[in-house]
């Protein structure tokens, strides 16, 4: 029997309601369907071996980080980060990339970045980004990244793969089809239901 670990994070009326990770055994000997909160859910697989590294909320925003977990946080080489944006409805992804790439250029003079895609996933607009970043002055490390931006019906939606080190063609093949497999599901809408 093989299970797989997900976050579910239903955010309401601008302020977290609940965050859950929860087990989803799939073979024949069980079944373990997650619970869902009512409303929108933010919903992403949590990579075998990871754990939270951080976790900070306020009334504007929620963000939480998973390193694996041989590394510290203080100095992680591998990182994955989930911000959700409360009531970030104004901006499509597209600008909330622009401004992701003039913070980067002030952060990382003579960085690069690119949209891989965009589209729509069950009638939500998204868009997958590509950042390098050779040297950090603040770390003097190389930093890249894979970012995954979505706008939700009530919040804006980030999921975003960090190295400091010069990920492999496969490694970012790999997490590319892990951003794609991220998805918002409603409870309140049959177009958008949760998976079972």
């Amino acid at each position: 029997m093989k299970s797989s670990r997900y976050f579910i994070c239903l955010v309401m009326s601008g302020f977290i309601a609940s965050c859950s990770l929860v087990e989803r055994f799939v073979g024949e000997e069980a079944t373990l369907a997650p619970i869902y909160s009512p409303g929108e859910n933010l919903v992403y697989p949590v990579p075998d071996g990871w754990q939270v590294g951080y976790d900070r909320k306020n009334e504007k925003h929620w963000m939480t980080g998973l390193i694996p977990g041989a590394q510290q946080l203080e100095n992680w080489k591998d990182m994955l980060s989930i911000q959700v944006i409360y009531s970030a409805t104004q901006r499509n992804p597209a600008q909330f990339i622009d401004g992701m790439a003039a913070s980067a250029a002030k952060v990382c003079p003579g960085s690069k970045g690119k949209i891989l895609e965009e589209g729509e996933q069950d009638g939500y607009q998204y868009l997958i980004w590509f950042h390098d970043c050779r040297e950090n002055p603040n770390t003097h490390q190389i930093e890249v990244s894979l970012l995954k931006a979505t706008l939700g019906s009530d919040n804006f939606y980030v999921v975003q793969r960090a190295w400091r080190s010069q990920p492999s063609d496969a490694d970012l093949d790999e997490w590319a089809t892990y951003l794609n497999n991220t998805s918002i599901c409603d409870t309140r809408f049959e177009t958008v239901a949760c998976p079972k």
